[in-house]
């Protein structure tokens, strides 16, 4: 049976007196129902781990060798699942390890990551940070719709179809991150001007499946706000 261990200072010196669990290293009391949740509880603190999982995914990172990134910042996501740089930078690298042999699984990945760290970023991230962090996240998407339309168009026996989809998602998610921008940091204007100049340029690109009143709406409301 593993023992009880406190929470507090995690010694298992742990003894009944008076009905009450009594740590005899810091005294502190705990009830029968708060032991049980105590059972082989340890107190450890794995920052300092995740610190060095973080620091040699970003070497790696630098040195554009992103099956490696994607390992580390993966193992630190594990850790830390509320950490908004792994979870995105994992979801970073995956797309780009496949952007050149599967496009649908590419975006699909850097969406879904993309939507959580926003989430995270929301909920587990000191205001101060938060704009910040949000300008790399629109930064570093946006570099990468425009890498994926480059190299679809480079290489051959892409469909038009196929870039029609492309093209739709992509144009989906910036006007996710346009509506999540203008409702939580519409302070964020420089932020916010990326993201409408990089849907509105897609738009104008015709590669996708809008109808032609839908674009135009679409094209003339992005012209009018990026003028303001």
């Amino acid at each position: 049976m593993q023992p009880i261990r406190c929470e507090l200072c995690g010694s298992s010196d742990i003894m009944k007196q008076d009905g009450f669990f009594v740590c005899q290293n810091c005294k502190t009391k705990y009830s029968l129902e708060e032991a049980r949740k105590l059972v082989g509880f340890v107190k450890i603190d794995k920052s300092e781990d995740i610190e060095n999982l973080l620091t040699l995914a970003r070497r790696f990172y630098d040195e554009r060798n992103y099956t490696e990134s994607e390992k580390y910042y993966e193992l630190a996501m594990r850790e830390a699942p509320n950490h908004w740089e792994a979870v995105f930078f994992r979801a970073y690298c995956h797309a780009l390890n496949t952007v050149s042999s599967n496009y649908d699984e590419s975006l699909s990945t850097l969406s879904n990551g993309t939507l959580t760290t926003l989430k995270l970023l929301k909920d587990y991230l000191d205001e101060d940070q938060q704009p910040d962090v949000l300008d790399i996240i629109v930064r570093m998407d946006i570099h990468y719709f425009d890498s994926l339309i480059a190299f679809m168009t480079r290489s051959g026996g892409i469909g038009f179809n196929q870039l029609v989809d492309i093209n739709d998602r992509i144009i989906f998610l910036l006007r996710q991150l346009e509506d999540f921008i203008k409702l939580y940091y519409p302070q964020q204007s420089g932020t916010l001007k990326r993201v409408q100049e990089s849907c509105l340029g897609i738009v104008r690109r015709r590669n996708h499946s809008l109808k032609w009143r839908q674009r135009r709406r679409l094209a003339a409301r992005l012209k009018a706000e990026l003028k303001q």
